[in-house]
């Protein structure tokens, strides 16, 4: 690949940068107090403030050998729940790329994944159990996650030099000033993999090129040639940017042996919850005993929480057609909830659709609650709960200034003031998913999905997941976030692009209806299992064959990174790591 240099373009001064620094740790100190009242940080933002007190400090109780036998470790930035699920697909791929690389064959790996999030720190904890200790092979990779500490200069320079890692990988956008700037003062390689920079994103950077280019990344791994194009008019140095294979292609199309067993019997679970005559996904006694599946009858719920329960017990049993409304953005709720309205009341064939939303963020919950409600519908969480979570209280519930000629025309989502019991019925109620984690097993439990960030020009959401486990799936039209994808997977049919609502309402129709002809017609042979796990195979398989000739992205950047920093050499920074200190955090250095 070859890139043209951006014009020549002098860096910023290092006094005028010390000073945005200066300004930059201020702005960090006068918001603080608006931060700590903000519902996502209220539980734990002082341990964002101090990581020597959180699950950083574990890092001093871990031994450092002398030498080449000295694990190596990495410090993986993931902001949210997508780049955790990144982190989650790199992980195994960097353990195999040590285990082939004749330098690091023999090291360990300590690897810390930060994360800005509660959601990413879920997907980050389940990791553990992938990547822990187990009875057959040695554990070779120690993974710790945490979330980040505040990129306030002073709090994540005590961050960097608790972790003292090789390096520091930044996954897609990760752009954290002070983080790089911790990094680069400690003659830290900081590399960014699976980076993506869209239009928006670079205008924006670009108002302060000269800025980011003295912080500027090692090496960048970008996932298409025209993020690489703008990577390198940001930073400059086109001849340190590569392109490599999307990641996100191995989530959508994971190897068989690498697919998280949880998720298949989750999704197994969730299927037979929905046609208890799916008796071909019957839980073993494994299975029985690993998730608290109480018989082989009807799914009941099982004690304890929603998120410790099987996924199954979730979802009450429908013998007919499922539509999921998965990632719903909050500036498409409007949108939606009239469609929402007329599906649940259409009749296909004699059957109504079971309806499950899942918004993309989780303090949108109680305004889809209150929106169903309001529209007449009947409404039930999966999770059982009927309280409103931290995030959910004191949201602001003022309504649109065209709020009254919304409701004449149907009813919006934020209508929570207007509800009646008109309209309920005896029904299924329509299902709200508030338990995170649980998406992946909903798209194995219905016969067509909307993905959700499309309708609005918000980019999209990841559609590759919903037709990867053989889901008819439609998105609509902005999806400017995944170009990279290509053209392939629409002009298969595979997944379809609708231009606005009332196609999406259309096209959502005549897929049930096709399925409930597939699955409950008078033609049909065999079980409506049978036809159902039939029909999804056969889209999987053709799904495969599109997608697995791009996938690979992880095992491609893995390597990279490890190539890299095979020739890395630095000087030793005696503000950071001292060769010879009497403070245990200072002597975790793993620079010989």
């Amino acid at each position: 690949m070859s890139l043209e240099a951006a014009p020549d373009e002098d860096m910023m001064h290092p006094l005028c940068r010390d000073m945005l620094f200066g300004l930059y740790g201020a702005l960090w100190r006068a918001a603080a107090p608006l931060l700590a009242r903000r519902s996502r940080l209220r539980g734990d933002f002082n341990l964002r403030r101090h990581p020597e007190q959180g699950p950083f400090a574990a890092l001093r109780d871990i031994p450092v050998a002398p030498g080449r036998d000295r694990p190596l470790r990495l410090w993986i930035q993931a902001a949210s729940a997508g780049e955790a699920r990144l982190a989650r697909a790199l992980l195994p791929a960097l353990e195999r790329a040590a285990a082939e690389h004749p330098r690091f064959a023999a090291r360990p790996m300590h690897v810390l994944v930060c994360t800005c999030t509660r959601q990413g720190l879920d997907i980050l904890d389940d990791m553990k159990h992938t990547h822990g200790p187990r009875p057959e092979r040695p554990a070779r990779l120690r993974l710790l996650s945490s979330l980040m500490p505040s990129d306030r200069p002073d709090i994540i320079r005590k961050a960097v030099r608790q972790a003292a890692p090789d390096a520091v990988i930044l996954l897609e956008t990760e752009l954290w000033p002070g983080l790089l700037r911790a990094a680069a003062d400690a003659g830290i390689p900081v590399l960014m993999l699976n980076a993506r920079m869209s239009k928006k994103s670079a205008r924006a950077y670009g108002i302060m090129r000269s800025f980011w280019r003295t912080l500027a990344p090692d090496r960048i791994a970008a996932v298409s040639a025209e993020d690489a194009r703008r990577f390198a008019e940001l930073f400059g140095n086109p001849a340190h940017i590569s392109v490599l294979p999307n990641i996100k292609f191995d989530l959508a199309c994971p190897a068989e042996e690498n697919s998280p067993p949880q998720e298949t019997q989750i999704g197994k679970h969730v299927r037979g919850a929905l046609c208890p005559a799916l008796s071909a996904c019957a839980p073993t006694p494994r299975e029985i005993q690993a998730e608290g599946y109480a018989g082989n009858g009807p799914f009941r719920p099982a004690p304890g929480n929603a998120e410790t329960r099987p996924a199954a017990a979730l979802f009450p049993t429908e013998n007919g057609p499922a539509l999921l409304f998965a990632s719903v953005r909050e500036e498409e709720e409007d949108m939606l909830l009239p469609l929402v309205r007329a599906l649940y009341d259409e009749e296909i064939q004699g059957r109504h659709a079971a309806i499950i939303i899942a918004p993309r963020h989780m303090h949108r919950v109680a305004a889809w609650e209150d929106g169903l409600r309001a529209a007449g519908l009947p409404v039930q969480r999966v999770s059982g709960r009927t309280e409103r979570t931290s995030e959910e209280q004191g949201m602001p519930r003022t309504l649109p200034a065209d709020a009254d000629a919304r409701f004449a025309s149907g009813p919006t989502v934020r209508d929570a003031g207007r509800q009646t019991d008109a309209g309920q019925t005896d029904r299924r109620p329509v299902l709200l998913l508030d338990v995170f984690g649980k998406l992946q097993a909903a798209y194995g439990a219905v016969d067509a999905a909307f993905v959700g960030g499309s309708l609005a020009p918000l980019g999209g959401q990841n559609f590759l997941e919903a037709a990867g486990a053989g889901v008819p799936t439609l998105v609509g039209p902005h999806l400017d976030n995944f170009l990279w994808v290509g053209e392939d997977v629409f002009d298969a049919g595979l997944v379809r692009r609708v231009k606005d609502a009332g196609e999406l309402r259309e096209a959502l129709s005549a897929v049930l209806t096709k399925q409930v002809a597939e699955l409950y017609g008078p033609g049909r042979t065999g079980s409506v299992a049978e036809a159902r796990a039939e029909a999804a195979a056969e889209r999987r398989v053709r799904f495969r064959a599109l997608i697995g000739p791009k996938s690979g992205g992880a095992l491609h950047s893995a390597r990279f990174a490890l190539e890299y920093l095979q020739g890395f050499r630095r000087e030793g920074n005696a503000e950071y790591f001292p060769r010879s200190a009497p403070d245990p955090v200072k002597n975790t250095s793993l620079f010989p």
